[in-house]
């Protein structure tokens, strides 16, 4: 049986080691430029001379709302956050569980999309963030739903900024030593996040889209589906 994910960290600064191996991270070439694109479409001025991608992290700014854009946008080369590779085997195990509960005619109406190493895990807290497609029946209008989620290796670390906290073991989870444990914690965390969404459809916390060129800009709209 394939392998998952396993961890064998001394501590708990090697969290973006397991945030990788969990999630990935963003194409970085590619977030730099959309990163200049986002700012555009605010109307805001942008860095646009630092050419090291860790420099540019460090020394450029983006809102919450723009960090998640720019990360919808600069998610791996040959990653599909409507169907997560089984490269990112918990990340794909989550998903499917979630979708079939809140989306089961449809699973590429939910999408997970890796915030690793982008300005939303740096300045907000968030390695990741699932996108619920939903929509009014009345008129057809698209929203959707956004719940963020921070993976740590620190039992110590209190609810932060994301929606959602995962504390995985140090020893890792690997469904194929431990496939009691594996289960039960992507479905305890799967059961959490759904719960997220449910509350954001109900609350009208929700995002729609705007589209310019061939570019989706997400912007946030509070709106109570009847």
């Amino acid at each position: 049986m394939e392998k998952r994910f396993h961890t064998d960290l001394p501590d708990y600064n090697t969290g973006h080691l397991l945030e990788d191996q969990m999630l990935g991270v963003v194409n970085e070439a590619r977030y730099m430029t959309e990163y200049q694109r986002q700012k555009e479409f605010e109307k805001e001025p942008a860095e646009n001379s630092i050419a090291d991608y860790k420099s540019f992290i460090e020394n450029t700014y983006a809102t919450f709302d723009e960090a998640l854009n720019i990360a919808r946008r600069s998610q791996p080369e040959g990653y599909d956050p409507a169907d997560p590779n089984m490269k990112f085997g918990f990340a794909n195990d989550l998903h499917a569980v979630i979708a079939e509960k809140l989306s089961p005619e449809d699973y590429s109406k939910l999408k997970l999309y890796t915030a690793v190493n982008s300005h939303l895990d740096i300045y907000h807290s968030a390695d990741a963030f699932f996108e619920l497609e939903t929509s009014d029946p009345a008129t057809g209008r698209k929203f959707y739903a956004i719940v963020t989620l921070d993976v740590t290796l620190n039992p110590q670390k209190r609810e932060g900024k994301a929606d959602v906290t995962f504390t995985c073991p140090k020893e890792g989870l690997d469904r194929a030593s431990d496939p009691t444990a594996y289960i039960s914690a992507y479905k305890k965390l799967a059961e959490q996040i759904e719960k997220k969404l449910e509350v954001k459809i109900k609350d009208g916390n929700l995002y729609y889209p705007i589209q310019k060129g061939d570019s989706t800009f997400l912007k946030k709209y509070h709106y109570k589906i009847a």
